[in-house]
């Protein structure tokens, strides 16, 4: 059984934490901008790029549907459907996109690429409907 602090020294530890915050808001919060801006939003655009980009290559860098070849309209496709119920089992993009391209080097035919326009009409003409899930 874990030991839990006693009621009266957490107010107190609360109220000391509460306190140095307020003292050194402005130090604490310029030390998260720094640390963000170093290891957050850029870092994990690389790496979400990286992964997609290596996907792609894996996939070929066109639609299998009508061949469209610009990379920003296309998307990874579950050849079978199920996508969202796989994707809801990862917290992130980057989990999701590893797994993928584990699978696809592991020789799974599983995924396509589509464009946005193909992989739109595929989800109506099979009515793999997000509420359907």
């Amino acid at each position: 059984m874990v030991k839990r602090m006693p009621i009266k020294d957490r107010i107190q530890k609360n109220a000391y934490f509460r306190d140095y915050y307020g003292k050194h808001k402005k130090t604490i919060n310029a030390r998260r901008k720094t640390l963000y801006s170093v290891h957050g939003k850029q870092y994990h655009k690389d790496k979400y790029e990286k992964l997609r980009n290596e996907i792609f290559a894996l996939l070929g860098n066109y639609c299998s549907n009508c061949g469209f070849s610009d990379r920003r309209a296309l998307e990874i496709d579950h050849v079978n459907g199920g996508g969202l119920k796989q994707r809801q089992k990862f917290k992130s993009t980057l989990q999701y996109y590893r797994f993928v391209l584990s699978e696809l080097k592991n020789g799974s035919k599983d995924y396509q690429s589509l464009c946005a326009n193909c992989n739109q009409i595929k989800r109506i003409e099979r009515n793999e409907n997000r509420k359907s899930v």
